[in-house]
This record gives C-alpha cells, structure tokens and sequence, in this order.
C-alpha cells in the first residue's frame, strides 16, 4: 500500500509554517535518497479529494509558487493543509510482475508523496506517506532485495534539524503504521518504538472483539499506560535482544543490525510475528501478572486488616 513514516517536530513554540518547512525540507531529502522525482505539486484544504470537500489551492510545477502560497494567500490555513508531490520512483533494479494480462518489467513507477495535516496525522498516525500506484509498495519489498536496502538506507540516512523518525513502515494498509500485523518491512531508530507498536497492536486487537482471550489481555493491560510498559520492557535491553533475536528466527523475520530493521519473507509473515509475540506474552506473564482482580484483592485484604484491628 504504502511508505508509511511517522516523524516527530523537536522544540515547542514553532508557527505551523515552520514545522510545515521542516517536512518540506526533510521530504526532499528522503525524495532524493529514494530516486523520487518531483514532477509537479498540489496544496489541499482539509482533504486531498474533492469527493470529501477537499478544495484543491494549487497545482504547479515550480515548488517556490507553493512556499509562496502559504506564506501569503495561504498563511491562515496551514495546519488544514495536505501537500503532495507527484513524480516517479526509479526502482534500483528491474521488476517483473504478475497483471491481469501477464508480466510487465519496470524500471520506475509514477508516485505521490503526501504531507498530511493535522487531522490526519491524529487518524492515521503518519506524518509522510509515499505510495506508487502501478505496483503496491509491499510487493516492491518482497520483490527487490535492493529496493529493501535502499528504502532501509534512505530512512537511516535522511536526517534534517528538529525532525526525530520515530519510525518507518511498508503495509497493505495505511493503519501499517499502529497495527504490527499490517506490514511487510518495519524500520525503528529505537527498540522501544517496536516495543509499543506491539503493545498498541495487543491494545487495538482486543478493543472491539468479545472473547475469553480478549477479555484476558483487557485485564492484564487496562490499568497500565502504554509508555510504562515500553519502558520497563525496553530496561532489560541486552535480554529483550535476545528474546527478540529468537522470535524473529523462528517466524522468519529479516532483521538488520544496528537500528532495528524487520523484513517479511513472506505476505503472513508478520502476522505470524505478532501472533508468536502474543502467544508468548501472555503465556509467561497471564498468572503471575497483577491484573485488576489481584489488584482489587490486595486492596480488599488491606481494607479487611484496617477494619479489625480497630
């Protein structure tokens, strides 16, 4: 589906402009690195289809009239607005895939990267998407080796003042970048963002859905915030490494050292990541972990001694 970063703006007190510079610079960058060629531009107000009451403010080839546009006749607007660059993606190597009327080879593809604003950031989770539309990003990867190092290269290596990655992700879906089961390539500057897309996903997983199991990881994670989880979790580095290393082994998960780097070898792979992860989760924690009834009992026996000794 998608090139799927997630980006975090260092320092309060930035004017929406200047965060929205930030991307623009970072983008480029990531563009370059990627063998992405800005062909032409697009400002949208609110969403980027008409269909949705999207208003399209400009469409140019010259990047400057889109600077010029929000600092003048767009200034007011910035935080409602949704940039995209179209181009085409030189792949590093030639492709062969499977259509409806038989094998085509590619060199690139036509591509569009997406700035998002602020209402979308908050319902996909993602700052930048770049997506090619005559193959899905996801077979790219499962294809190309190559297009997996330089995708893996480009991300590592993209860097602009005050824009941290917190991560990137390759999914069939745009809800890739929360959900672990979703994905095909995962690349995290920290373990600790891995970390909590899989207690997200556990989370997620269990908000809606009606079973015994469901019910069971509701317990065990509702009086706990997310973050406190990741980080205790993320405390025992070298042995969380470790467990890790083996997991990854067994449901054959590429990883990359240095930075953590995860590559399917197959469609289900990551499903099947996730899968492991909860099962052994849950296993060695569920008896031992003090969900709310042994919570609400320890409360209930102290509550019992306060009343008899008087």
């Amino acid at each position: 589906m998608a090139i799927l970063l997630r980006l975090n703006l260092l320092r309060y007190g930035l004017l929406e402009y200047e965060k929205l510079e930030r991307l623009f610079d970072y983008s480029h960058k990531l563009s370059n690195s990627l063998g992405f060629k800005r062909r032409y531009y697009q400002i949208w107000l609110d969403h980027d289809t008409e269909e949705l009451d999207g208003k399209l403010k400009v469409a140019s080839e010259e990047f400057s009239r889109v600077r010029s546009a929000i600092h003048r006749e767009l200034a007011n607007y910035v935080s409602r607005l949704i940039i995209k660059y179209h181009g085409n993606l030189t792949l590093p190597e030639e492709v062969k895939i499977e259509g409806y009327e038989g094998s085509v080879t590619l060199n690139e593809v036509p591509a569009v990267l997406t700035i998002y604003n602020k209402h979308y950031r908050r319902i996909y989770g993602c700052t930048i998407e770049l997506s090619t539309y005559t193959i899905p990003d996801w077979q790219l990867v499962l294809i190309s080796e190559r297009f997996q190092e330089k995708l893996r290269n480009a991300v590592e290596k993209t860097q602009h003042k005050g824009v941290e990655l917190i991560s990137c992700v390759v999914g069939y879906n745009k809800f890739a970048i929360r959900d672990l089961r979703e994905r095909v390539f995962s690349y995290h500057p920290e373990r600790s963002s891995f970390i909590k897309d899989f207690i997200r996903t556990l989370k997620e997983e269990t908000t809606e859905e009606e079973s015994s199991l469901a019910e069971r990881i509701r317990k065990i994670l509702r009086p706990y915030k997310t973050d406190f989880l990741v980080s205790v979790l993320n405390s025992f580095e070298e042995k969380l490494d470790k467990k890790l290393r083996i997991i990854f082994k067994e449901t054959k998960v590429i990883s990359k050292a240095g930075s953590l780097t995860l590559i399917a070898s197959d469609e289900d792979t990551f499903r099947n990541l996730y899968e492991v992860l909860k099962k052994d989760f849950l296993t060695s924690i569920s008896k031992e972990w003090p969900d709310e009834d042994k919570i609400a009992g320890i409360l209930k026996t102290w509550v019992e001694k306060s009343y008899l000794e008087h």
